[in-house]
C-alpha cells in the first residue's frame, strides 16, 4: 500500500501485534525510533531504505519518528490483533484540491483525493480524530493511506 505522508502532520497507521510490518522509504534512514526501549524490534536493511517493525510487548498505541536524508516522518502507531496491511511504501504527499467522496454518514463525511484524505466533522460536537479534537462541522487533512480512527474506533 501507497502512504503519501503529510509534512508536519502525524501519519496514522495501524500495525499487526502477530507479525512484522514493512515501511520502505525512497531515500536512506538515519535514525528510526519507535515506542520505549524493548517495546518493538527494528531492522533497517542493508540499503537503509527498509523498515520492518514488530512489537514485543501488548500495546496499543505509540509513537514512530522516522528521519531521511531530506525528511522527517512522524507516526502515530495503533496495534491491532487483526492482519492489517504489513507493507507499506511510505512517500511524500500533499493537500489536494479536489476531493472524492469516499464514505459519508450523519456524523462525518471523508473525502478521497490523490494524495490526502479530508475528514469532515458533520455532527454537533466535538470528535477526535487520530487522537486530534476536530471541532463541529470543521475539518482536518490527513495522509492517504494511513489508518483513521474516530474516537479510537477504526473507520478507515
Amino acid at each position: 500500500m501507497i502512504l503519501s505522508a503529510l509534512i508536519n502532520i502525524a501519519t496514522t497507521i495501524s500495525i499487526s501485534a502477530l507479525g512484522p510490518t514493512t515501511l520502505v522509504f525512497n531515500e536512506p534512514i538515519q535514525f528510526a525510533s519507535i515506542g520505549k526501549v524493548g517495546d518493538y524490534s527494528i531492522f533497517i536493511n542493508n540499503n537503509k531504505k527498509v523498515l520492518v517493525i514488530n512489537p514485543i510487548k501488548e500495546l496499543k498505541k505509540s509513537e514512530m519518528i522516522i528521519v531521511t536524508e531530506n525528511k522527517n516522518y512522524q507516526f502515530k502507531v495503533h496495534i491491532t490483533n487483526t492482519l492489517p496491511e504489513s507493507y507499506f511504501i511510505v512517500s511524500e504527499g500533499k493537500i489536494d484540491n479536489s476531493f472524492v467522496l469516499l464514505k459519508k454518514n450523519d456524523s462525518f463525511e471523508i473525502y478521497e483525493g490523490d494524495n490526502s484524505i479530508m475528514f469532515k466533522n458533520t455532527s454537533d460536537k466535538n470528535v477526535t480524530v487520530n487522537d486530534e479534537s476536530i471541532m463541529p462541522r470543521a475539518s482536518i487533512y490527513l495522509p492517504k493511506g494511513g489508518s483513521i480512527y474516530l474516537d479510537s474506533v477504526r473507520v478507515l
